[in-house]
């Protein structure tokens, strides 16, 4: 219930996800029909990313999420996937009603029915201002064979099986549990071990133990290597340990994910390129130029590509990107005594070393 509590933070959560829904919309715009593809929602919004969200948003975030199942839909299908969702609840409920109005089945089925299409529509209405994990997917999978086979009336069994023979029915049966497992286990199982273990080593970078952290997000890596975010932590973990070598083939298994549309690519082998560079300078350069082009707004980027000028006694560069920098940062950090004051350097501990940066080039 504790979002029905309209305090301050729950205001700025809705704020901020009304900034997401309407930049979303003029995302969309540019491929409503097919959409941008799955999981392409970070990369394409990051660019259209409105300087609002700064003020809304812990400072240096970026938004990763659209909290709304019809416009991560659409982003990731366009109107196609969507038509095809809105059906998709459109069987589920008709088949449901059909089976009901029929009343052949009996009192506990009728009844797993309507728990089950109610569990739907709960599922749904929650990710209208929300998002999907493993869990929910799951859980949605089990639903949906359990009202298949309640409103069946045995016509599941009969079909599946029919005439077949013995040796037929046992290929099958196996084939089915075989296929069944393995998603289960590619889908939901390595994903949620992946999880565990990046949790270990997020852990482990927090209490300085490098040689944990390493271990324990090559791990979550090597379990789900779709997910970018665990070699992009790998190799700034690299990167801090002064391993080039390991810190670059790590982000390349990132940006090859994303297919080096990734705004984060470019930022992180900007920073790592600028690290004690000599041939690399131009690289490091063209990442963060590349970077910036991809989320202008992604305050992180303008900071270090600041920092990189600093080091190389480029003072007009440097105080240029720390304005810049400055420009999009929350009004907060102005208004001492107030509790987005004090929320801002939470998050920000170090925010004031800007201010440094710009005083050692005067």
């Amino acid at each position: 219930f504790q979002r029905f509590n309209l305090d301050e933070e729950n205001l700025r959560s809705i704020k901020s996800r009304v900034e997401v829904w309407k930049a979303s919309v003029i995302m969309l715009e540019d491929r409503s029909l097919i959409g941008f593809g799955p999981e392409t929602f970070p990369i394409t919004f990051a660019t259209h990313s409105p300087e609002e969200l700064n003020h809304l948003e812990q400072f240096g975030n970026m938004t990763d999420k659209s909290h709304n199942l019809l416009i991560e839909t659409l982003s990731s299908f366009g109107l196609l996937g969507l038509l095809l969702l809105l059906y998709g609840l459109y069987l589920i409920s008709s088949i449901s009603l059909r089976a009901l109005k029929k009343g052949k089945l009996k009192k506990d089925e009728a009844l797993n029915v309507v728990a089950v299409v109610s569990s739907f529509a709960a599922i749904f209405t929650a990710h209208l201002f929300g998002f999907f994990v493993t869990a929910h997917l799951v859980i949605m999978c089990f639903l949906l064979g359990d009202l298949m086979v309640s409103v069946s009336e045995n016509e599941i069994e009969l079909k599946l099986w029919g005439k077949a023979n013995k040796m037929a029915k046992v290929f099958l049966a196996v084939t089915l549990s075989f296929f069944t497992l393995t998603s289960i286990l590619v889908v939901n199982i390595f994903p949620a071990l992946a999880d565990y273990h990046a949790a270990r080593g997020f852990k482990a970078i927090n209490e300085n133990l490098a040689t944990e952290a390493v271990n324990e997000l090559k791990l979550a890596n090597l379990l789900n290597p779709k997910q970018d975010y665990y070699a992009y932590v790998l190799a700034s973990v690299f990167s801090q340990l002064d391993q080039k070598e390991d810190s670059l083939k790590y982000l390349e298994r990132g940006g090859e994910y994303s297919n080096y549309q990734d705004y984060y690519y470019y930022y992180l082998k900007g920073k790592i390129l600028s690290k004690d560079c000599d041939e690399d300078c131009g690289l490091a350069i063209e990442s963060y130029e590349r970077a910036y082009e991809l989320a202008p707004n992604y305050a992180p980027t303008l900071l270090n590509w600041g920092k990189y000028y600093l080091e190389h006694h480029n003072c007009n560069k440097a105080v240029e990107k720390f304005e810049d920098y400055l420009a999009i940062t929350p009004s907060s950090w102005q208004t001492p005594d107030t509790e987005e004051y004090r929320l801002f350097y939470k998050h920000n501990p170090d925010f004031d070393l800007v201010f440094e940066y710009i005083a050692s080039c005067e």
